[in-house]
């Protein structure tokens, strides 16, 4: 069984927007490979995420994927949803950092 954290890093891989319901939306920005001449190093491409609390609105998208991948019902994926929107809200209100399967992701209003 994935957790719902794996879940939504693997949609990140193909999707450029993954929205947590009621929580908000990780947003994801490709960035070109790159040249550091202060510390002579050439940079490979990567993405860079952000969270946009904003974009709360359920696509869907999570909820299909959990209820897919694990064999269960939509409403049962869409409670175990809950379950990691309410813990993840806990840690965005008091510690207003994210610490998101070793990726760290700042707090953004866009």
């Amino acid at each position: 069984m994935k957790t719902i954290a794996r879940h939504i890093s693997s949609l990140l891989y193909d999707h450029e927007c993954v929205i947590v319901p009621r929580l908000g939306a990780f947003l994801t920005n490709e960035v070109g490979a790159s040249i550091d001449v202060n510390r002579g190093l050439l940079l490979p491409p990567r993405k860079e995420i952000v969270f946009n609390a904003q974009l709360s609105h359920n696509d869907g998208v999570l909820i299909n994927a959990v209820a897919q991948s694990e064999g269960i019902t939509f409403s049962e994926a869409s409670k175990n949803i809950e379950a990691f929107e309410f813990l993840y809200r806990i840690f965005i209100i008091y510690i207003n950092k994210l610490f998101f399967y070793q990726l760290f992701f700042h707090i953004l209003n866009i």
